[in-house]
């Protein structure tokens, strides 16, 4: 399947374009993990007595991706050549 987005004028917008599917994705995928959790009666997550709130696993998985990334980057955005 091939979209086509310059037929609709969306050239140069692509990374919005991503954003929002990653936003809905997001948001379909909490709310039907929380419906299934309501359903099911699941517990909230704890580890050991402290509960862990939904952000921490978001931000784990944001520092995770970040890391990751730079790793994978040949150089620093802010890096100079020494050509």
């Amino acid at each position: 399947m091939d979209i086509q987005i310059h037929h609709y004028g969306l050239a140069g917008r692509e990374p919005l374009l991503l954003m929002l599917g990653a936003s809905l994705l997001t948001l379909i995928g909490t709310r039907t993990y929380t419906r299934l959790a309501r359903a099911r009666g699941w517990r909230s997550g704890r580890v050991g007595d402290v509960h862990v709130h939904h952000l921490v696993i978001g931000i784990v998985l944001a520092l995770v991706a970040a890391c990751s990334r730079s790793r994978s980057s040949p150089a620093s955005p802010g890096a100079s050549s020494s050509r």
